[in-house]
């Protein structure tokens, strides 16, 4: 069966995921960033790409986007933010789900992404929306080891435009899982 709910700005994002992977594992069932933008991401991110950081709830479950690769730093041999194990110009999109706050150098995976994309590339970035407190590396203890920065959707636009991308949409809202989206197109 699906599930929709209309988000702040009234997008359709999808539940579940049983139209699409069918009946999801116990654990998809829990939580994952995906589920709440995978329509929408798929809107974007068509082609040949990467998916930076889905170990766990991604990759290992199987969920991924329609011609994506696996680039995460818990999986061996698979690189990682830094180091997209791709030739300069050869993808048509870069998606990461609540990865990049996980970064020490965003700017550096920013740039990568750029480098790794075609001209008219999408870069789609799914990040914690910055104003809940549990995503705030300064005041909550767990985060602090797993989140670097905790960027506003102008910050993130920001540093695409300066990267080289033209941003083609930038939420600044939060929806139900307190994220946002935004989503660059290389110049």
């Amino acid at each position: 069966m699906k599930h929709f709910f209309i988000d702040h700005d009234y997008r359709l994002r999808l539940r579940t995921y049983d139209d699409v992977v069918g009946e999801p594992p116990e654990l998809l069932r829990m939580g994952t960033g995906l589920r709440y933008i995978w329509r929408f991401a798929a809107h974007w991110c068509k082609g040949q790409g990467c998916d930076v950081g889905p170990a766990f709830f991604g990759a290992d479950a199987g969920i991924m986007l329609p011609g994506a690769v696996a680039v995460d730093s818990s999986i061996p041999g698979t690189g990682h933010a830094l180091a997209l194990p791709f030739s300069d110009g050869s993808l048509d999109y870069v998606f990461s789900s609540h990865c990049i706050e996980h970064v020490d150098d965003p700017e550096g995976a920013i740039c990568e992404a750029h480098r790794v994309l075609k001209p008219g590339g999408i870069h789609f970035l799914y990040m914690p929306f910055p104003e809940h407190i549990s995503w705030d590396p300064q005041t909550c203890v767990e985060s602090r080891t797993f989140h670097h920065w905790q960027p506003t959707p102008s910050e993130v636009a920001r540093l695409l435009i300066l990267a080289g991308f033209d941003v083609v949409h930038n939420e600044w809202q939060r929806d139900v899982l307190w994220s946002f989206a935004t989503v660059g197109r290389k110049r």
